[in-house]
């Protein structure tokens, strides 16, 4: 009696465990515009307005965190430059003590909303990405004599997010120190202002949004948001 062949079957399961293999493979890091090579792409400095409880004085002391593209970095939790080696992996960015200090041997923070805050995972304390922002706009559409608001400010802003750029905050605002004839019809001084990272700004540019107050010879100003 011949039996049943077995090798299709066993077959099967090996692709689905190459699969499966590839995939645990494939989660080793997350996708993310911040990191390469466990390292951050760029300098990046963290702050914290609540300072380490060993402070003597606490309206003299600061919390804050550097990091190198090299993986080195220098963490301040009292007033001690604490000199540290430091990988990121799956949001977590470990830190190694080189040395003695006055932290912990290792530390672990959670990375979140694309790098621009580390929570120490041990307890909880918030670092922010300290920013060097600057104000882009773009005219929101409206026209003259026409009753329509225009694109929203939030509406705007969507094509900033798909873009990877971060906003830290928005505005609406118009055009000042310009002249208009007064014709239905052209575009209104009303555009959208939004606070992004000045390393951003060449990607904010090919979509279309111009630097505030440099170009265009008009000065982007302050106002209430268009209403329906």
């Amino acid at each position: 009696m011949q039996l049943p062949s077995t090798q299709k079957p066993l077959r099967a399961i090996g692709i689905l465990g190459f699969v499966s293999l590839l995939g645990a493979c494939g989660g080793e890091g997350s996708t993310n515009n911040y990191a390469k090579d466990g390292h951050f792409t760029q300098v990046r400095t963290y702050v914290s307005d609540q300072p380490d409880s060993r402070c003597a004085i606490p309206e003299g002391c600061f919390a804050q965190m550097t990091f190198s593209p090299d993986g080195k970095g220098t963490i301040i939790f009292s007033d001690i430059a604490n000199r540290v080696n430091y990988s990121i992996k799956k949001d977590i960015l470990t830190t190694t003590l080189e040395g003695q200090g006055d932290i912990p041997k290792t530390l672990k923070f959670d990375v979140l909303d694309n790098a621009h805050s580390l929570v120490r995972s041990d307890t909880g304390a918030v670092f922010n990405l300290k920013l060097s922002t600057l104000a882009v706009y773009k005219h929101n559409g409206s026209l003259a004599c026409d009753p329509a608001p225009g694109i929203s400010i939030s509406e705007s802003e969507q094509s900033l997010k798909a873009a990877q750029i971060y906003v830290e905050s928005s505005y609406c605002g118009y055009l000042a120190n310009i002249i208009r004839p007064a014709v239905c019809g052209i575009p209104t001084d009303k555009v959208n202002v939004y606070l992004i990272e000045q390393e951003q700004l060449a990607a904010a540019q090919k979509l279309g949004f111009n630097l505030a107050n440099v170009d265009s010879p008009s000065t982007v100003t302050k106002s209430p948001c268009p209403t329906n």
